[in-house]
């Protein structure tokens, strides 16, 4: 009698359990679902795509070549004016060459047609 009991019981927190489960990812989903219309309705109010925008200002503007200094601390990539630069006091990098960087004199940043570019050393413009 005790055995059928244990058993009835274990069905019976399963069924809760899975009660539980089946409500708790009805409610993320149909919230997740609110906040996406909401999103929507919000982008359709203001005419907003969807569209990925590369916002092109005077941030990248230089008039020499020593205007122009590397875009980020570790590892740059890009170049930007000084003005734009990024404070590294207390920024630890690691000493190590990374292909494709700004890294142990494998480019430069110049200026060019009045924008910071990197500019490949020996291999040309990159």
């Amino acid at each position: 009698m005790q055995k059928r009991g244990l058993i009835f019981g274990i069905m019976i927190l399963g069924a809760i359990i899975i009660g539980a489960l089946l409500w708790g990812g009805y409610y993320i989903f149909n919230n997740k679902l609110d906040k996406y219309f909401i999103m929507n309705e919000e982008k359709e109010g203001l005419n907003v795509s969807d569209e990925i925008i590369i916002e092109i200002s005077p941030k990248n503007d230089c008039s020499v070549s020593s205007d122009c200094v590397p875009a980020s601390c570790c590892h740059a990539t890009s170049c930007t004016n000084k003005e734009n630069a990024p404070i590294c006091d207390k920024t630890s990098c690691t000493q190590e060459c990374v292909p494709g960087t700004l890294d142990c004199g494998q480019a430069s940043c110049e200026c060019i047609n009045d924008k910071c570019e990197v500019i490949l050393n020996g291999d040309g413009e990159r």
